[in-house]
């Protein structure tokens, strides 16, 4: 439900400074917190993926699938 800027208070159509999109703490947050969930997902393979070697088609598609989640999880 989306309320027009008119029905709401001034207090909730203007966000506090650290929050605004244009920030530059939130924009590194955001890319920060990117970073680490991209490479977090790769870590979280099975060990029983991450020996194999690199170029098995198993451990490709585990990274592939990996990497495609982390894209997902980091679109709002």
């Amino acid at each position: 439900m989306v309320f027009h800027p008119i029905f709401l208070p001034p207090a909730l159509i203007q966000a506090p400074s650290f929050l605004q999109p244009s920030s530059l703490s939130l924009a590194l947050l955001a890319c920060l917190s990117m970073a680490v969930l991209y490479v977090a997902t790769l870590y979280f393979l099975p060990a029983s993926i991450r020996q194999r070697h690199r170029d098995d088609a198993t451990h490709v598609k585990a990274r592939f699938f990996s990497v495609a989640a982390a894209c997902l999880l980091s679109i709002r």
